[in-house]
């Protein structure tokens, strides 16, 4: 019998993950805004939402859970120690995305179609136009002190690429949310999205240029390099 070698397997177009706003309930957004805005303890959530103290904890619970809150203790004199939460770059994607980006996808893959068909630099004008969205997304999320790299997986996280890093400086992409698009043009699809990986980078104050993607390198996933 003749051995065939197994085609590799694709990433996913994948669920949308736990940092996208729909996986939370409105009174979850309500007290993840609030921790964004300052308030540190359930006592100041509560106050800043309207909601019982109890209430507060549980979701503030929740939300550490689905790591988008940290939780530390703090010393508060003869008493049980205080605990104070923070908002943490998967609280802030969830803050920032959209529950229209099913639409800004659709226009993406359309778009991508567009330039294969009429123009005639359509790799280098899908990264220049990947540029410029990569710039406009990272400019609508709230500022940040966290490393670049980590901003821009974060940003990766909230567009649904399911994004890994690995220690050897490789961010595997593990699920695509314009798979059809990108197995029918690659060129275009795949450059779009290593544009807006360089645009944003550039918006974080990072390096502009110099990435690499390579689609579907292995089972499962496009690996992704940051300049």
């Amino acid at each position: 019998m003749k051995n065939t070698p197994a085609e590799p397997v694709e990433p996913t177009r994948g669920p949308a993950p736990a940092g996208d706003p729909r996986a939370l309930s409105d009174a979850q957004r309500r007290v993840l805004q609030a921790v964004a805005d300052g308030a540190s303890t359930a006592a100041e959530v509560a106050t800043a939402t309207g909601l019982h103290d109890n209430m507060a904890r549980r979701h503030l619970a929740a939300l550490a859970d689905l790591a988008m809150v940290t939780t530390t203790l703090e010393p508060s004199g003869r008493g049980r120690p205080s605990r104070r939460h923070g908002i943490t770059e998967s609280g802030l994607t969830a803050l920032a995305a959209d529950d229209s980006s099913d639409e800004y996808l659709t226009l993406t893959a359309a778009f991508a179609e567009h330039l294969v068909r009429h123009s005639r630099r359509p790799s280098q004008e899908a990264r220049e136009i990947g540029r410029t969205w990569g710039g406009i997304l990272a400019a609508r999320r709230p500022s940040s002190s966290a490393p670049v790299p980590q901003r821009v997986v974060a940003l990766l996280e909230g567009l649904r690429f399911s994004p890994q890093q690995r220690d050897d400086g490789v961010i595997a992409l593990r699920t695509c949310p314009l798979l059809e698009a990108a197995r029918e043009h690659p060129e275009v699809v795949c450059q779009v999205h290593l544009g807006l990986v360089e645009g944003a980078s550039a918006a974080y104050g990072g390096p502009a240029d110099g990435g690499s993607l390579e689609p579907f390198a292995e089972p499962g996933c496009c690996r992704l390099r940051l300049s």
